[in-house]
């Protein structure tokens, strides 16, 4: 594996974003070129060039120039970003999808001998959501009031809104959207009801009609008329007239001219090509077109696909006003999902949560301001920081591991002691710990901590 650099030439500013933003999960960057001045006109050693075929400053015919003369292994490798493609164009050595997802990218930088940081399961992706990110993608749901529905493309359902904002895969957004809906903050409606391959969990099943005696698929199917005034029953074909519409009866040779007085149309018969059998209801059988995997329908596993939207009174938060984004703080609702996320951290770990609470309510609001700031602006996005009301604070350390939990949240604290004392401000932070085994149930924790912030103030008063 070896660094190269990764250039992208394109002016979607919506690409560049979510490019950079799905480069940095796995701990890599990129230099985004976005007009004809910004070209380079000298490269280094085996440039990996992304291109973007829609840009409205540089043609495939200009691009190649640039680069010839180089020695082989010197000598770029050109990847098109298409919305489709059936062959590539002279000059690319590979194409990937427009909207390409991370573990596509990671597939790719495989291929190519690029390193980068492990690819992190959704779990661990999560982890890496910051929450200003997080708040922006909340703000946006509550405010527009839109819905998360699922697209289907590249074979499967998609929640593109979710993985370009974030730059994840398919895995990812789901991992997201189900642990907002457990938060009480998203609610979900169902959208379709699809069945998935046993084998390799593709929905991408045919199901088919087949011989119910060797499960073959070569028969043909022919209807069967029962003439009544002779009682012959044979197939649609025998009673048709060479040349003409008429239907004669073979037997008896009577013209056949009333369904319902002269004749009826009886279950339509098959003969098997196979194995000779005649039937009159088909099996089913199906196949998945990705593995190949041949099964019963009822070994498909059957999924429910969901639509998510703004849950308007989520039942951890209810009666408590939404608000903005200040100076760097969260929401509630940000500070809430953030609290569950924690939570599940804690449990997998096997350590305590912890969170740590400021009371800076009897300083001057120039006090109250200075210190919002400095906390805010100094917070890493490992740190999440919710003002609960005027000079009362609750920060949250996120991102737990066996190995850093502890030292975190003392450097956390450390670094809080020192602040305090350079502003002149006589608070000492709080430290508050969650036992392993009352982290459970994240909602019902969540709502004993406002409970008891709440008794704390009017004990204050």
């Amino acid at each position: 594996m070896s660094k190269r650099c990764l250039i992208l030439i394109s002016d979607d500013l919506s690409l560049q974003s979510y490019f950079q933003t799905t480069l940095q999960v796995i701990g890599l960057s990129c230099l985004i070129i976005d007009n004809k001045n910004n070209l380079p006109s000298q490269t280094g050693d085996g440039e990996v060039v992304f291109f973007d075929p829609y840009n409205r400053f540089c043609s495939m015919d200009g691009l190649f120039p640039r680069w010839n003369g180089l020695p082989k292994e010197r000598s770029p490798v050109f990847i098109l970003l298409a919305e489709s493609f059936s062959s590539l164009p002279d000059g690319f050595q590979f194409a990937i999808q427009r909207d390409f997802d991370r573990k596509e990218l990671c597939r790719l930088l495989d291929t190519l001998e690029v390193s980068y940081s492990k690819d992190p399961d959704s779990s661990l992706w999560y982890q890496t959501v910051v929450p200003a990110k997080m708040e922006e993608f909340l703000k946006n749901l509550r405010e527009k009031k839109l819905e998360i529905e699922p697209v289907y493309r590249n074979g499967d359902f998609h929640y593109p809104v979710v993985e370009h904002f974030f730059a994840g895969d398919q895995d990812d957004a789901l991992y997201l959207l189900h642990d907002l809906v457990a938060r009480n903050i998203l609610k979900k409606k169902i959208f379709d009801k699809i069945h998935r391959c046993p084998q390799c969990h593709s929905p991408q099943i045919n199901f088919r009609e087949t011989c119910p005696q060797c499960k073959g698929i070569e028969f043909q199917a022919s209807e069967m008329f029962h003439h009544f005034p002779c009682g012959y029953v044979g197939k649609s074909q025998d009673f048709q007239v060479a040349d003409s519409d008429e239907l004669r009866c073979p037997k008896c040779s009577r013209i056949l001219r009333h369904i319902g007085l002269d004749y009826e149309k009886l279950i339509r018969s098959s003969h098997c090509s196979s194995c000779g059998t005649d039937f009159s209801v088909p099996g089913v059988r199906c196949i998945c077109l990705q593995c190949r995997r041949d099964f019963e329908p009822q070994e498909a596993v059957m999924e429910e696909i969901y639509r998510y939207s703004w849950n308007s009174l989520p039942d951890n938060l209810s009666g408590s006003p939404e608000r903005e984004v200040v100076d760097g703080t969260v929401s509630q609702s940000t500070f809430s999902y953030l609290f569950g996320q924690s939570c599940r951290m804690a449990r997998e770990c096997g350590i305590p949560l912890s969170l740590i609470l400021l009371d800076a309510r009897d300083q001057t609001p120039e006090k109250q301001n200075q210190l919002l700031y400095q906390i805010t602006s100094e917070c890493d996005s490992a740190e999440a920081v919710w003002q609960e009301s005027e000079g009362f604070f609750l920060l949250l350390p996120f991102g737990y591991s066996h190995e850093k939990s502890a030292s975190n949240l003392d450097t956390v604290k450390q670094r809080l002691d020192g602040l305090l004392q350079h502003l002149g401000i006589p608070v000492l932070p709080e430290v508050h710990s969650f036992p392993v085994q009352d982290t459970s149930d994240t909602a019902k924790l969540f709502q004993n901590l406002l409970e008891k912030i709440k008794n704390r103030k009017e004990n204050k008063k």
